[in-house]
């Protein structure tokens, strides 16, 4: 037979007491405290539950041939000190690694029998967390730490329950790296049980568990500040889903920020029955902390949010402001971005502040972001919005004029910050027109139809009522204007704010614009979206309507917002239906990867608007050999080609579709090749593709193959500029560099419709007598000439 010893615990601590002995089988136990049998304590192990008195235990085993009794276990409870121990121990941990010890080699298991031994480079009685005058040990980083004997056997369940459980700790990081502050994983095959990181996978603290080694897993982003003291709480709960789910607590707050956060398990957690239990470094003999360590806990089932912040409140320190903040005088306007920010010590603080006297609360801005936005504290610091040492006040107003201050309330000693003056000067700067374009799409029929759609781009946000009125938009030549679509209503519009749909970017429909005509577009009456809007003055612009061009295809794009499912979230979106795309461009190939690169994405212009989004290529294809044509379609995400038998795009049927993605050219018969098409040569048909993107890379490429072409259609390129053609804007003229030679210089330029124009005075300015382009002019002539460009 073997027993543990009589030892002192902790009042408060639930240790599990094992004695193990040997004879015939069966064996039948009944465990008895002062000589009294405890009801349903029948196994080798008795586990207590919250000791608070000193009590004897004795265990009797019998069999067949006999009965004995194991050597009194004396229990001898002795009360927790003030403070952190006061706080924990009526929670009833199974384990408690103080880390106190000043000498020795042993950490003490001050709440149950399970002792560790110091090896390697620790420092005994180091300084602890705020408020806990006991020491801490100090782990080296190399190889020093803390080992609690095998797990094997009956002893397993006591650091390792098979059921719910909580670990605690304080840990403060000398060098912030791969390191493991606490682990009982069986490594290498991580089968089974649990260890931390810091900066694993996250940055910050991390906890998992086994099988597979991360069967699930929580971390914290943000990387603690080196010497800094952090509270670590981490549960298993086996009751929360088929498998059970983690969670982690920092400073007495839930913090499973990083993914996998709160996540259930993908498999049922395996308890650890073969590794010891490390204090201070991985099971496999790597990883070493690199700081200290104080007050490791065990306990045998969940720790609620309540425990938790009633032990982290031992930090508790009044509050005292150590940073006043700063007002001052500020522009109105959507970019305008004011930020006070105050600071305080003391622990635990909340957070309020106050405008002329009256708490503020969270309120959104038109287009629905936070006008106090939320700002990043780390580690649980409670920073959302209005409740946090900064304020930050996003598209500022004259209504946020105003006085403020910061109320810091801590139940030891809240405190204020002083007063601090706000002005928000009135916008009396009117929109202006930034740009207006014709663009080359058409929503006209015909053979082909004229280019009708115009883009105007504000130089400010414009209110809805007049920036969506028709009426205040005037064409000469005259054109009729049908529609108006001001983007920044729509669902998803503001999402594009960086391409203009936060009420800057207005489509207007029309009835026809003549290819290469010179338009000018006057707009007056609109507001801009002040507190008090300013309105513009009649202001005029010009443009020139799209030029049919060949070698190229038109690309409209439509951000739709989550989820994408298919074409029908393309089709049936209300931009689309108004013909108003977000942004617009033109490829040389039916092959969208010019603009995308394989993935919208990554192009700059884009970036997190590369996801979600829809987008159409349109113009016309003329074929140089009449005869039968099969169409191939390739994409990512969902697509759809559309062909019409002539150039008028009404006419146009679909004939080839991808419902999921993918899939290279690919041989009849799939829905995503055609049947043959019948051609003839030096006939335009109007050719449509739609494209939907969710997320991740995305595409869409056509090919065609004349019915005598053997080519292989997985070889097949996509459809070049050859036979392609399209309404292309009209560029502004420009000049090349001038090119010297021997005594003369040579001007040339390119442009629609460009004329060269000189002058002797940059203020007089006459043509060049038939536009020649090159203009040579020898270097030695006199006057001295300037030369320009008009269109």
């Amino acid at each position: 037979m073997s027993q543990p010893p009589s030892r002192t615990v902790l009042a408060g601590a639930s240790p599990a007491v094992t004695v193990k002995a040997s004879g015939t089988l069966p064996l039948t136990y009944q465990w008895k405290s002062n000589n009294v049998a405890i009801p349903g304590a029948t196994s080798a192990t008795l586990q207590l539950s919250n000791l608070t008195t000193t009590a004897s235990f004795v265990l009797n085993i019998q069999n067949a041939y006999g009965q004995t009794n194991s050597q009194p276990i004396v229990l001898t409870t002795t009360a927790p000190p003030a403070g952190y121990l006061s706080k924990i121990m009526p929670d009833g941990p199974i384990a408690l690694w103080r880390l106190a010890e000043s000498s020795g080699s042993v950490a003490v298991d001050s709440a149950g029998f399970n002792d560790g031994a110091y090896s390697g480079g620790v420092t005994l009685g180091g300084s602890s967390f705020p408020n806990e005058p006991a020491p801490a040990a100090k782990f080296n980083g190399s190889d020093g730490r803390a080992v609690v004997p095998s797990l094997a056997g009956p002893a397993a369940s006591a650091l390792n329950p098979p059921g719910s459980f909580t670990i605690e700790y304080w840990a403060e990081a000398d060098a912030v790296g791969f390191n493991v502050p606490v682990s009982s994983m069986n490594r290498p095959s991580r089968d089974s049980g649990y260890e931390f990181y810091l900066q694993g996978n996250f940055g910050g603290f991390e906890w998992h568990v086994g099988p597979g080694g991360y069967n699930a897993l929580v971390g914290e982003n943000d990387v603690p500040a080196v010497g800094a003291w952090y509270h670590i709480v981490a549960t298993f709960d086996a009751l929360d889903g088929a498998n059970g789910s983690l969670h982690m607590y920092i400073n007495g707050q839930e913090d499973d920020s990083a993914p996998g956060g709160g996540s259930g398990l993908g498999s049922p957690f395996a308890p650890n029955a073969i590794k010891p239990f490390y204090i201070g470094s991985r099971s496999d003999d790597s990883h070493f902390w690199n700081g200290s360590l104080a007050d490791v806990a065990l306990y045998n089932y969940v720790l609620s949010l309540a425990q938790i912040s009633n032990h982290y409140s031992v930090t508790a320190a009044g509050a005292a402001i150590t940073e006043q903040p700063v007002g001052g005088t500020f522009p109105e306007g959507a970019a305008s971005v004011i930020t006070l920010t105050a600071a305080a010590s003391g622990q635990p603080n909340t957070y309020q502040w106050v405008k002329d006297g009256a708490n503020l609360a969270p309120v959104a801005n038109s287009d629905g972001t936070d006008h106090y936005p939320a700002v990043s504290g780390g580690f649980n610091t409670i920073v959302q919005g209005v409740n946090g040492p900064k304020l930050v006040i996003n598209q500022a107003t004259p209504a946020d004029s105003g006085t403020y201050h910061l109320v810091v309330s801590n139940p030891i000693h809240g405190v204020q910050t002083i007063n601090v003056q706000v002005i928000v000067s009135p916008n009396t700067i009117a929109p202006k027109i930034a740009s207006v374009t014709g663009l080359g799409t058409s929503t006209l029929s015909g053979t082909p139809p004229n280019p009708n759609l115009v883009k105007v781009m504000f130089s400010a946000r414009v209110d809805p009522l007049t920036g969506g009125d028709l009426t205040k938009y005037s064409f000469n030549p005259a054109v009729t204007v049908s529609t108006v679509t001001l983007l920044g209503s729509g669902p998803h519009d503001v999402a594009t704010a960086s391409l203009g749909g936060d009420w800057r970017e207005a489509i207007l429909v029309t009835s026809g614009l003549i290819p290469g005509q010179k338009y000018s577009l006057t707009v007056s009456g609109v507001k801009d979206q002040s507190q008090t809007p300013v309105t513009m003055a009649a202001t005029t612009a010009y443009f020139r309507a799209p030029l049919l061009t060949a070698g190229v295809l038109d690309w409209d794009y439509y951000y739709l917002g989550s989820p994408v499912s298919g074409v029908f979230t393309l089709t049936s979106d209300a931009n689309y239906l108004s013909s108003a795309s977000q942004t617009n461009s033109y490829l040389t190939a039916f092959d969208s990867d010019q603009i995308t690169g394989g993935d919208l994405n990554n192009n700059p212009s884009f970036g997190s608007l590369g996801d979600n989004y829809g987008c159409v290529l349109s113009g016309w294809i003329t074929p140089t050999v009449s005869g039968d044509y099969t169409f191939f379609l390739a994409s990512d995400d969902a697509s759809e080609l559309d062909l019409s038998p002539d150039a008028n795009p009404a006419n146009a049927a679909m004939i080839a579709q991808e419902t999921g993605c993918c899939h290279g050219f690919t041989e009849p018969p799939v829905p995503y090749t055609s049947d043959p098409q019948t051609l003839q040569a030096g006939v335009p048909h109007f050719i449509r593709a739609y494209q939907v993107e969710g997320g991740g890379g995305d595409y869409v490429k056509v090919a065609w193959r004349l019915s005598t072409d053997s080519t292989p259609a997985a070889s097949l390129p996509p459809i070049q500029s050859s036979v392609l053609s399209a309404y292309k804007p009209v560029p502004p003229p420009q000049l090349n560099p001038p090119v010297r030679s021997g005594g003369n210089l040579t001007i040339s330029w390119t442009g629609y419709q460009a004329i060269l124009q000189e002058s002797t005075d940059l203020v007089n300015w006459t043509p060049v007598p038939g536009n020649p382009n090159p203009l040579v002019v020898p270097v030695s002539s006199a006057p001295r000439k300037f030369y320009r460009l008009v269109q």
